[in-house]
C-alpha cells in the first residue's frame, strides 16, 4: 500500500512540475510530461515485476527448507538438521549442532533448492 501512495504522490510532483514550467516551456512541456509518465509507468511496471519474481523465489525455497528439502547456498548443503531460518534477516543461520557450519549465515537468495 506504501508503494502505491509512493507512486501516486510521485505522479503529482512531477505533473505539477511540469504544470508550472508550461508556460515558460510551451508545447515542448506537454510532450516531456507525456514521455516522463511514459517512463515513470514503464519503471514502475518493471520494479514491481521483479520484486514479484523476487518474492515468490525466496517463498518457494523457504517452504522446500521448511518441508526438509535440502538447499545449496555457495556449495554448502543446507538442512533443517543443521541450520535455522531467521524472518528477520531472511537468512539461514547454523544452529551450532555441527561445528564445522560453526557462523555460517546464508542469505535466501544465495539459495537454491538441491534436485
Amino acid at each position: 500500500m506504501f508503494k502505491i501512495f509512493l507512486y501516486v504522490l510521485a505522479f503529482f510532483a512531477i505533473l505539477l512540475f511540469f504544470i508550472f514550467l508550461r508556460k515558460k516551456i510551451g508545447k515542448i512541456s506537454n510532450y516531456l510530461l507525456i514521455l516522463v509518465l511514459i517512463l515513470m509507468i514503464a519503471f514502475a511496471i518493471k520494479f514491481e515485476l521483479s520484486a514479484t519474481r523476487s518474492g515468490v523465489l525466496k517463498k518457494e525455497t523457504l517452504n522446500a527448507f521448511l518441508q526438509g528439502q535440502s538447499l545449496i547456498c555457495k556449495d554448502v548443503n543446507v538442512t533443517k538438521e543443521y541450520f535455522n531460518f531467521e524472518y528477520g534477516t531472511q537468512s539461514f543461520i547454523s544452529n551450532g549442532k555441527n561445528k564445522q557450519f560453526k557462523a555460517y549465515v546464508f542469505d535466501i537468495k544465495d539459495c537454491k533448492v538441491d534436485k
